[in-house]
Order: structure tokens, then C-alpha cells, then sequence
């Protein structure tokens, strides 16, 4: 065993001790480290007022003008401004609308007499019944006279609540 580790050993030493590509990796690595190297030259645009943001904003700021003075032309030669005019062509007219609404008032206060009139409704107060089914079992023995109603001819409907 001791004779292979001396073989390892050997074989160690011979590699580090070649000119081989091993020793000219650790040059490389040690120039490239003392190495003294810039990074690339970068040239900006030049920075100034005419850039394309520049000058979307300064036409939009123009056609404000313009429009604020196209504007203040159009009102002066008539009454309404054109685009209400335009507006005013595709709406309902006013005299419709009035129509409706008078017609709806008339059915709401329809509705609130209605409701005014089912209010003042009492509706009769009866007691429930656990369970109904007691009136086709009623016995006719031991019944008093005069304590008992004839429930024969009873017929029992269901209610609404």
C-alpha cells in the first residue's frame, strides 16, 4: 500500500514539474489578474429640446391655440356650438322625455293610492292550527251539550298569507 501512495506522489510531482498546459493556465491566470483593462466607449445622443416628446408636446400645445381661437369664432357667429348641435341631432327631443316622465308619475301615484288602500286593510285574525288533521278525529262520546259545534259539514281550505 505504502508502495502505490509513493507511485501517487511520484506522478504529482512530475505533473507539476511539466511545461504542459497546466503550468500556462497559471501564467494566464496571473497576467489576467494584473491586467489593466476600460470598458467600452459609449456615446450618448445629445440631450436637447428636439427630441420627438419635444415636439409632440409643441404641436399639441399649437393645436390648443388654434382650437381655443376656432372656438371663440364659431360662438360668435351663432348661439350653440357646433358640436351640441351635433349632440342635440341624435338625442330623444325634450318634448318625448316630458311625456314619459308624466306618464310614469301617473302610474307611481296609481301604485301609492294602491298601496294606500291595501295598508288600511285588516286582515282577520285566526289561529293556527298545530295540527288540523284533530277535526276528522273528534270523538262523539262524552261530548257535552252545547260545548261541541257540529262539524260535519266543516271543509277546510287553505289560507293565504
Amino acid at each position: 500500500m505504502s508502495r502505490q501512495l509513493l507511485r501517487f506522489r511520484n506522478v504529482g510531482s512530475l505533473l507539476t514539474r511539466q511545461n504542459g498546459p497546466i503550468s500556462s493556465v497559471k501564467n494566464t491566470r496571473t497576467l489576467a489578474s494584473q491586467s489593466d483593462a476600460h470598458h467600452e466607449q459609449h456615446n450618448f445622443p445629445v440631450e436637447d429640446f428636439s427630441g420627438g416628446f419635444w415636439k409632440g408636446t409643441l404641436l399639441v400645445i399649437g393645436g390648443i391655440f388654434a382650437w381655443s381661437k376656432l372656438d371663440e369664432s364659431l360662438l360668435s357667429k351663432s348661439e350653440q356650438h357646433p358640436i351640441t348641435k351635433f349632440i342635440e341631432r341624435f338625442m330623444t327631443p325634450e318634448e318625448v322625455w316630458r311625456d314619459i316622465n308624466q306618464k310614469e308619475l301617473k302610474l307611481v301615484a296609481d301604485y301609492v293610492e294602491d298601496s294606500f288602500l291595501l295598508r288600511e286593510d285588516v286582515r282577520p285574525k285566526y289561529r293556527a292550527l298545530r295540527y288540523p288533521e284533530m277535526f276528522e278525529r273528534a270523538s262523539p262520546h262524552f261530548l257535552v251539550a252545547g260545548e261541541q259545534a257540529d262539524l260535519s259539514d266543516l271543509v277546510l281550505k287553505g289560507h293565504r298569507y
